[in-house]
């Protein structure tokens, strides 16, 4: 019964903050939605800049550069050297600074890995995920953690397809406490 009411509660907390907040996401998200009814209509090039349409530039000059060595990538760190060779291909940074990835995790890891390297941080993923899924089930990890876990992956997976966070310094804390999750429910419980 207390799996149901969480179940419950979950969509109701988010609906509530939704609502009290609905004029501030409406704020942000409008313009949003006409740069995108613009780029479906008359595509990308005709678009005004906006975080969407300098997202959806990069994206597509990810995309192609990505084509052009789709099976080993152009190698890591290499995204700031590709837009500064072709600055042309990308919308440029309000700031006049080269951009320095891409703005989807996704994408990145196309571009400097290829899909072997993509390949490689899937199978990552999949297995630090296997060995917490693992590890709840046999009772060696707390329902707490399993359920943090399981939303950070959740939560990053959704916030990947729009940046790209994983080199920065803080993210390299956050990474080591969510591989450290992993690392602590593969122990013997006599070990720890």
């Amino acid at each position: 019964k207390r799996r149901w009411l969480l179940w419950l509660l979950i969509p109701a907390v988010v609906t509530l903050v939704a609502a009290t907040n609905w004029n501030l996401i409406w704020k942000r998200l409008s313009p949003e939605g006409q740069t995108l009814t613009i780029v479906l209509q008359q595509g990308l090039d005709k678009a005004p800049l906006s975080s969407s349409s300098y997202r959806l530039s990069m994206w597509r000059f990810g995309i192609e550069k990505w084509s052009e060595r789709p099976i080993f990538g152009w190698g890591p760190g290499s995204t700031q050297l590709l837009v500064e060779q072709e600055p042309e291909k990308v919308y440029p940074h309000p700031s006049g600074e080269p951009w320095d990835h891409l703005h989807s995790v996704y994408v990145e890891l196309l571009l400097q890995l290829g899909l072997t390297g993509a390949a490689l941080v899937a199978a990552i993923i999949v297995l630090l995920t296997k060995g917490v899924v693992d590890a709840y089930r046999s009772n060696r990890l707390p329902r707490d953690l399993f359920y943090f876990f399981t939303a950070c992956l959740a939560l990053t997976a959704i916030y990947s397809l729009t940046d790209f966070r994983h080199l920065q310094w803080n993210w390299r804390f956050f990474w080591l406490l969510f591989a450290g999750i992993g690392f602590a429910s593969q122990m013997n419980p006599a070990s720890r």
